[in-house]
């Protein structure tokens, strides 16, 4: 309910209402571009009074955040798999090169050696 004195943003942009707030003002741009949509002057004015803009809703800053944490993750697994190839990579030459034991591999590693032998494709 609006209090005296309380203009609807105030009652609404808490961040718990924040959604609703988000979702009426839509409806409103919306609907004003429907009356208004052959009186263009007056429809920019609404578009002024209502923050020219909507608000991003909750949800989708929450959808933001989450495609950019995702990102970040992806990113750091890539890295990780990238280094752990490398490293079974390099560790394979030289077994095949004699330099080292496969037994000496598998434990640079921390694995069995027939895991050893599995990852590298021996």
């Amino acid at each position: 309910m609006i209090g005296k004195g309380e203009t609807l943003n105030e009652v609404l942009s808490a961040e718990d209402h924040e959604a609703r707030y988000g979702d009426l003002t839509r409806l409103i741009v919306r609907i004003t571009d429907y009356i208004l949509r052959d009186y263009r002057h007056a429809k920019k004015g609404v578009h002024t009074t209502m923050g020219g803009r909507v608000l991003e809703l909750y949800s989708e800053r929450l959808l933001r955040r989450g495609k950019a944490e995702g990102k970040a993750e992806g990113k750091a697994e890539g890295k990780a798999e990238g280094k752990a190839e490398a490293t079974i990579s390099t560790l394979r030459s030289l077994v095949k090169k004699g330099l080292i034991s496969i037994s000496a591999a598998a434990a640079e590693l921390g694995v069995s050696e027939d895991a050893f032998k599995k990852m590298a494709m021996l």
